[in-house]
């Protein structure tokens, strides 16, 4: 009875995996939920909207992305365009590259698991279907990772016993750094390419150690089938696991060869099953996601019927090779000749026509492949050297590398005959996917989580080869060496202090200041509003402010980051106002954190120095753009940060563009630079808004005696009814001028005029502190709006400390 007990006590370890994994999420969720309800930025359950895409009004949003991972703003925006559209294939979205819009070319299968993880948490909540949509963002990844949990430690449990499933199942939870890609908040398939290397190379495994040739023949068909789905989300990643699957295959038949026993190998019918199920299945998928209407506009680098041939004819070529190292067999007839190099060809296909299109680009492209887990603060390089030359890597390059010391273990079974020749080539065909891997992780960091999930089944055949006969204490002593090569894995994925109570990483405060301006715009600007700004933060307004943007790092998004380009290179500023207005660019927001638009500059000028972006940094703006005022929320870790908002105007005079300048400068704490303009204000002593600008300075300074001076001259021209030309927001600032300097009657008059005047577009138009004085004006005249819906709109507009403050 002890013994039957002791047979089954592996099953702890799935369920302390799973309790581990819960456990785990949980703790990030309630930290993304606790980072997203900061600052004035969040949105609650008064801004929901059905009618709204994103489930917010104004199509703005309230998820920070941990990491500002750029894949995931898209995969949920596009979710939620799918969404709402009806569309259950997307292939075209309209909120970059502004105004035409954008080819989608990302495959359906994630945005279909987001949206039925949403169903859920809809069916659950009742929230509108966008807010669901970013919710399930918090779930999906989590979700995904339970299931293979699951679903892997039940299979292996079945053909390779308990002990193997402890492995895996630990492995899964715990190694480092392919459980860092399932993580809350970052929607995005590379996880599922992850996954892809454990059940693409699972089955074949089991296959090859079936008792039977039909059932081998099953499940290679099931782990064609399986690879076929794989191709269908990432192409690049999926075409390379096969070739180390192929590659594990060549070194199966050449040791047998070397040791003159083909026990183990498969029969070449398997390998056609394989490949046919991975073809019919990669063409059963173009089908599905291109069908009926857009055949014609399907990609190379998405699934494709010339992947469908290059597959199958791969499989042929497989089967020659099998066959010559295996019997010494070779093509020995012209049939025998024309077969091969038909397959030869066929495989050939796909690659030879993506590298002859434009196709062959995008297949290469991959922005997550310098990352090498998702986590927070995680390690970006571009290759493993750049890596390792990091200060404090040691850890996760010691948490990475020590798991693979199990190929040591599997090698030395290897050599002294794994103990039974039928284990010989299962056990080389596991290692060819993580020796390719490991190879491709030197130059992209992403790869060493798909060598981890590969080695997961090189993990669970080593387990039953060493307990499949011997004493039990072998695999005991296995289940505690593997668990100790994890232990610093472990400890890295684990969630750690700085998620604790208010400590937020320095992406998470990048990306709440973010929102925080993307909602601080899209308050304030019209629906057909066109923002021009760095990539990465272009993607950050579209997401959070529901804003049209032109250049984003999106792979479909050439045209538009090529636009944005020539605008920010520019010459002259008659070119930018032409390539702006061909575009219909509103606004430009320069940060001082992303300096792309620079680069920009650098590359698409040979003069940078005197490209249009370089002139905005020396604020010698064209009279047709308007600095506008806005403080950056404060938040430790982004001291001495700002940003730059500049709106395109009509045509201003040079009087009235300096004197909105002047008063930005003594807004944006620069009481420096707002003097130096004041000064170049006295060319004009009879204009009045350039009048008002310089009391304000002169007031905002403490220079009294030239502020006496200009009151002397701004009165009477106030009087004799100049004011009647002022621009709506330079009366205000007359207004405060007037109230500043004790002359109440003619504040109130002038006040009581622009209340009479007011719109809802004139108060979007003003600066933060202007309609803020307007606020504290009215209240202290008991003046009101003409109309409700301008006093509502009046407060909404302001931050909430400062309508706590009125």
């Amino acid at each position: 009875m002890r013994s039957r007990i002791f047979d089954h006590v592996w099953i702890l370890f799935p369920l302390l995996a799973l309790a581990l994994l819960i456990t785990n999420n949980l703790s990030r969720i309630e930290h993304l939920n606790r980072v997203a309800q900061i600052g004035d930025g969040a949105l609650n359950a008064s801004s929901f909207d059905e009618s709204s895409a994103s489930g917010y009004t104004g199509g703005r949003r309230d998820l920070i992305i941990p990491e500002r991972n750029n894949d995931s703003y898209h995969w949920i925006m596009q979710t939620q365009v799918a969404a709402e559209t009806g569309a259950w294939r997307l292939r075209r979205v309209d909120y970059d590259n502004a105004p035409l819009g954008r080819e989608v070319h990302s495959p359906s299968p994630y945005r279909w698991w987001l949206q039925g993880v949403a169903t859920g948490y809809r069916a659950v909540t009742g929230v509108p279907v966008g807010v669901s949509i970013e919710r399930a963002a918090l779930w999906a990844e989590p979700l995904f990772h339970g299931l293979l949990l699951l679903i892997a430690t039940a299979v292996v449990a079945w053909k390779f016993g308990g002990l193997a499933a402890a492995l895996v199942s630990m492995g899964i939870v715990g190694l480092f750094p392919f459980a860092g890609g399932y993580l809350p908040g970052v929607p995005q398939p590379h996880g599922w390419m992850q996954a892809a290397a454990l059940l693409s190379v699972l089955p074949l495994v089991v296959g090859m150690r079936a008792d039977s040739t039909a059932a081998t023949h099953r499940w290679f068909l099931v782990g064609g089938i399986l690879g076929g789905c794989a191709l269908w989300v990432d192409l690049k990643h999926q075409a390379l696991l096969l070739a180390g699957i192929a590659l594990g295959s060549v070194l199966a038949a050449g040791w047998a060869r070397w040791k003159k026993n083909s026990g183990g190998l498969p029969p070449a019918r398997a390998w056609r099953a394989w490949a046919m199920g991975g073809a019919l299945t990669t063409l059963a998928a173009w089908l599905i996601e291109f069908a009926p209407g857009n055949l014609g506009a399907s990609r190379l680098e998405m699934v494709h019927p010339w992947w469908a041939l290059t597959w199958w004819g791969g499989g042929e070529v497989l089967i020659h090779l099998l066959r010559w190292f295996e019997h010494n067999e070779r093509p020995r007839t012209i049939r025998d000749g024309m077969t091969f190099g038909g397959s030869i060809a066929a495989a050939a296909t796909g690659p030879i026509v993506a590298i002859s299109t434009d196709s062959s680009e995008h297949v290469a492209a991959d922005p997550m492949a310098t990352r090498l887990t998702n986590l927070a603060d995680g390690t970006v390089a571009e290759n493993f050297g750049a890596w390792i030359s990091q200060p404090d890597s040691t850890p996760k390059i010691v948490a990475t590398l020590l798991p693979l010391l199990l190929i040591a273990i599997a090698g030395g079974l290897l050599w002294r005959g794994a103990r039974s020749s039928r284990n010989h080539g299962p056990l080389w065909l596991a290692l060819g996917p993580v020796v390719l891997a490991v190879s491709m992780g030197f130059s992209e960091l992403r790869w060493w989580s798909s060598a981890g999930a590969a080695l997961l089944v090189v993990a669970a055949l080593t387990m039953a080869i060493l307990t499949v006969s011997g004493p039990k204490w072998r695999g005991w002593a296995l289940v505690s060496l593997w668990a100790m090569l994890l232990l610093p894995g472990f400890r890295l994925l684990s969630p750690g202090s700085g998620q604790e109570e208010n400590a937020f990483t320095l992406q998470e405060v990048a990306g709440l200041i973010e929102r925080n301006v993307a909602h601080w715009l899209a308050e304030r600007v019209a629906p057909d509003a066109v923002v021009l700004a760095p990539p990465a933060l272009a993607t950050s307004l579209g997401y959070y402010g529901g804003l049209k943007t032109l250049g984003t790092f999106a792979p479909e998004n050439k045209e538009g980051m090529a636009a944005a380009g020539r605008i920010a290179a520019a010459i002259s500023p008659d070119e930018a106002r032409n390539l702006m207005n061909s575009r219909g660019v509103t606004h430009i927001v320069v940060p001082t954190w992303d300096p792309f638009l620079d680069e920009f500059a650098r590359l698409g000028s040979n003069q940078p120095q005197n490209a249009f972006i370089s002139a905005l940094h020396q604020w010698s703006q064209p009279l047709w753009l308007r600095p506008v005022p806005y403080q950056l929320p404060t938040i430790t870790g982004f001291e001495g940060q700002s940003v730059a908002i500049f709106e395109m105007v009509p045509e201003q005079t040079e009087a009235l563009a300096l004197s909105r300048q002047a008063e930005y400068f003594l807004e944006m704490g620069r009481p420096d630079l707002a003097v130096r303009v004041a000064s170049a204000l006295e060319r004009f002593p009879a204009d009045l808004g350039a009048l008002v600008a310089r009391a304000r300075v002169a007031k905002a300074v403490n220079r009294n005696r030239e502020l006496d001076t200009v009151l002397t001259t701004l009165q009477p021209l106030a009087s004799y009814g100049l004011d009647r030309d002022l621009p709506w927001d330079r009366r205000i600032s007359l207004v405060v001028v007037l109230a500043q300097n004790e002359k109440t009657q003619d504040a109130r008059q002038q006040l009581q005029a622009c209340l009479e005047q007011t719109t809802v577009k004139q108060l979007e138009f003003i600066s933060t502190a202007s309609l803020y004085h307007l606020h504290v004006l009215r209240t202290a005249f008991n003046l009101k709006f003409p109309n409700e819906e301008l006093a509502t709109r009046a407060t909404e507009l302001l931050p909430v400390a400062l309508r706590e403050r009125i």
